[in-house]
């Protein structure tokens, strides 16, 4: 991040719209720097550029979608909406029409809407059952959504349904792994219902069930010749000793972690803060205010930060 110089990304913006100035990516390259330094309202009219350059293109819809991002992140979420309807009603394949239906889900998140997002999620679900999609596709949709039900419920802490989701994630996740019948996929899908399962015991106190959980994910990880292998393991349980109130301990395990994680950074964020290492905190804090890009990991610990932040 020290090394970004956009700046001079907003200089080859300028030169491709010169050279190119009736090709709709030129304005998006320039209005996505922009959106990056937190310049929106300079980055909105060239995504509308954008957009009118690419009518009747296979990219229009995409115009549209990162438009949406823009406008989500000036505070415009009712115009977000309408752009990324707009990039739905476009959409090519159905995992096109999917994605960007979770772009849409993912806007409410940044609004802290945990119920608008569910209601999305199952009209896409409702959708879904009257689509024409080979059973492998939809069993993998299927479990998506019920990921998805499951980060709104349990973040709004409605463990009942959380839980329920949680179950349908893992069923549907081994019900794909195994139409896809291969080895891989199904070692995967039972490391993921292991550490789903840790996850939302600890978001919700029952920190004896996780650490079980977190024995049973580190003795699967660990045999795998990765040196990113264990990330998953480590950054879930610093979480979970930082839920239980030990922040030393959670440092010490955050720290083995993915760095790029940004949900788990924000955790680590709150351990340095309770640490006494003020500034440290303060710059991973102001890292994770500033990421303008549109996730659900992301919508729930930018607000968060920003949250923090104004409370320094």
């Amino acid at each position: 991040e020290e090394k970004r110089d956009v700046e001079t990304g907003i200089k080859y913006g300028d030169q491709l719209i010169r050279i190119r100035p009736d090709a709709g990516l030129s304005y998006h390259f320039k209005a996505n720097c922009y959106r990056q330094l937190g310049e929106f309202e300079k980055a909105k009219p060239l995504y509308e550029k954008s957009i009118e350059k690419r009518k009747g293109k296979a990219s229009e819809g995409n115009s549209y979608n990162v438009s949406a991002y823009n406008y989500m992140f000036s505070g415009d979420f009712q115009t977000a909406r309408k752009q990324y309807n707009l990039a739905i009603s476009l959409a090519k394949t159905d995992w096109q029409w999917f994605l960007r239906e979770f772009y849409l889900t993912v806007s409410y998140i940044f609004e802290n809407d945990y119920i608008g997002a569910i209601d999305n999620i199952n009209k896409v679900e409702k959708e879904l059952l009257q689509r024409e999609i080979d059973e492998t596709t939809e069993t993998n949709m299927i479990y998506w959504l019920s990921f998805q039900k499951m980060i709104c419920y349990a973040h709004n802490q409605m463990e009942e349904e959380a839980y329920g989701a949680l179950n349908k994630a893992v069923k549907t996740n081994k019900e794909y792994a195994n139409l896809m019948n291969d080895e891989n996929i199904t070692r995967v899908a039972a490391t993921e219902s292991v550490r789903l399962n840790a996850w939302v015991n600890a978001l919700f106190g029952k920190y004896e069930k996780a650490r079980k959980n977190l024995e049973t994910l580190k003795s699967q990880l660990v045999k795998l010749n990765d040196p990113t292998a264990m990330y998953g393991y480590y950054s879930l349980s610093g979480f979970t000793s930082l839920m239980e109130g030990n922040f030393k301990e959670a440092l010490l395990d955050l720290e083995k972690g993915n760095p790029t994680d940004i949900y788990y950074n924000y955790f680590k964020a709150l351990a340095l803060k309770a640490d006494g290492k003020e500034k440290d905190a303060e710059k991973l804090l102001i890292q994770i205010a500033n990421v303008n890009f549109s996730d659900w990991d992301i919508a729930i610990v930018r607000n968060l930060a920003i949250k923090q932040l104004g409370n320094t």
